[in-house]
């Protein structure tokens, strides 16, 4: 097991980034006999801030899980709680996963739990070549469901896949691209350039990094309406792992930030399993 712990310092707040030319033919996909970067038993265990506050723990784990169901392709999972971290923050508890097609890193199925203070929602999500359904299931009543169609070549991705396909992307400094990628069950399009390779305190040592920088908006909306858009950063590992270090973006409560503080290798499969 490694684990990879200590302060980060990647700049703070979040600054704007130009927005993706529109006449790109295609957003970003993996190009055949791409490297994809992933290891399985992989687990990423970050500290959430929500105004420079801590305010709870995101863990990120790609899969196997012990639990097999059929063929049971590649999974990711994930777990976010605030339970006992801030007392005025109200407890909040999260699971998610996806199931993966590991040749492209398409989404295949998704889903979501939400637990607020005793109000849920429950999201599942399946996608397709045309788009995505879903139902949602909430404390309050439902389910109601829905269906978003493809943008013209474009396919979307969910946050897990998202996460995976940003860390995959082979780009130059100043390269940009976009996708679409699923958060809720509202579909968004995110905006994203390679800004620099850089160098940034992580771990007690100083680490080379590539920073990218991008906005995202929801589908539909236009700039200065609701949700849209919001900005966002992020800090990877310039070496064959990409490790995530840090995660800046602008939520409707606040600035949002993720500081990784560990990462570790599980051998063989995970005993817990967040799916339903």
């Amino acid at each position: 097991m490694a684990a990879l712990a200590g302060g980060v310092g990647c700049g703070g707040g979040v600054s704007r980034a130009p927005e993706v030319p529109d006449d790109l033919e295609r957003g970003l996909v993996l190009r055949e006999g791409q490297r994809i970067v992933r290891e399985p038993g992989e687990e990423l265990v970050a500290r959430a801030e929500l105004l420079g506050m801590h305010v709870g723990q995101l863990r990120i784990r790609l899969g196997p899980f012990c639990t097999p169901r059929g063929d049971d392709p590649e999974h990711v999972a994930s777990t976010f709680d605030t339970a006992g971290v801030a007392r005025w923050f109200r407890r909040a508890e999260g699971r998610s996963w996806t199931q993966l097609d590991t040749e492209t890193l398409y989404p295949v199925a998704a889903g979501f739990e939400l637990d607020n203070s005793g109000s849920q929602r429950i999201y599942a999500l399946d996608f397709n070549a045309s788009g995505y359904d879903f139902v949602l299931q909430t404390s309050k009543g439902g389910p109601s469901t829905g269906t978003e169609v493809a943008i013209g070549k474009d396919r979307y991705y969910d946050a897990h896949s998202a996460f995976l396909l940003m860390r995959s992307w082979d780009a130059e400094p100043g390269e940009q691209t976009y996708f679409y990628v699923v958060l809720g069950k509202a579909p968004w399009r995110a905006d994203v350039r390679l800004q620099a390779r850089t160098v940034v305190d992580f771990a007690g040592e100083r680490t080379p990094a590539l920073h990218f920088k991008g906005t995202v908006h929801r589908v539909g909306l236009k700039p200065g309406e609701k949700y849209t858009p919001r900005s966002f950063e992020v800090w990877l590992t310039d070496d064959d792992r990409r490790v995530p270090i840090e995660f800046v973006g602008e939520a409707g409560f606040g600035a949002f930030r993720l500081l990784l503080e560990e990462r570790n290798l599980h051998p063989g499969c995970f005993e817990k399993d967040v799916r339903r």
